[in-house]
């Protein structure tokens, strides 16, 4: 029970299907995974590790409905109060992919070998 309401959770909620596609954009799941997954790496860029640890655990809160029998009949009721966290998760992976395109900027040379045009000199 609770294996497939883990299951219903990342592949239809997280995803934008069915009962979540009123909110959620369809094809979301790689972003909100991408999300969860810059929230650790952002703190230990950051140096808050405590701090983002906190956010991953609120974050991951979001499962705990899964362990209810009642998970399948009110999906969206108990996910709410944890969807802040996974905004944040999803500005960490804004901000990460804004230092990567900087970093790409900063000078000539990593610009070239950040360009997707970029082919090797001959």
């Amino acid at each position: 029970m609770i294996r497939d309401n883990v299951r219903t959770f990342f592949n239809v909620l997280l995803d934008g299907r069915e009962w979540s596609a009123v909110f959620v954009p369809a094809g979301a799941r790689p972003f909100a995974l991408a999300a969860l997954a810059c929230i650790p790496a952002a703190g230990y860029v950051s140096g808050r590790r405590w701090r983002a640890a906190l956010v991953l655990v609120l974050a991951l809160g979001m499962l705990i409905p899964c362990t209810y029998l009642s998970f399948l009949w009110n999906r969206l009721r108990y996910l709410w109060p944890f969807a802040f966290a996974w905004f944040v998760g999803l500005a960490c992976a804004a901000r990460m992919v804004e230092s990567l395109r900087r970093r790409c900027d900063r000078d000539g040379a990593s610009q070239e070998r950040c360009s997707p045009d970029s082919s090797p000199a001959s």
